[in-house]
């Protein structure tokens, strides 16, 4: 929902993460930190929608998470 309604969260990066996104900032190249852990996550959610879109066209592949070949399975025991 990008650009719609903001919720305020909490997180707590790694210190290198905290850094780089800082420094993005200062050289201008993001207009804040949220900007760049949206855009990040943006990217990511956009990468994971387009590997199942592949996964369930390609022949012999499970489909998406609800799609026709999706049964229920036990989960993994570790």
């Amino acid at each position: 929902m990008r650009g719609g309604r903001k919720v305020q969260i909490t997180i707590t990066p790694d210190a290198d993460i905290t850094e780089c996104t800082e420094h993005l900032v200062a050289a201008g190249k993001a207009a804040s930190v949220s900007a760049v852990f949206n855009d990040a996550v943006t990217g990511k959610h956009i990468t994971d929608q387009r590997a199942l879109v592949c996964c369930a066209n390609s022949p012999g592949r499970p489909t998406a998470p609800g799609g026709p070949d999706d049964t229920a399975r036990e989960p993994p025991t570790d």
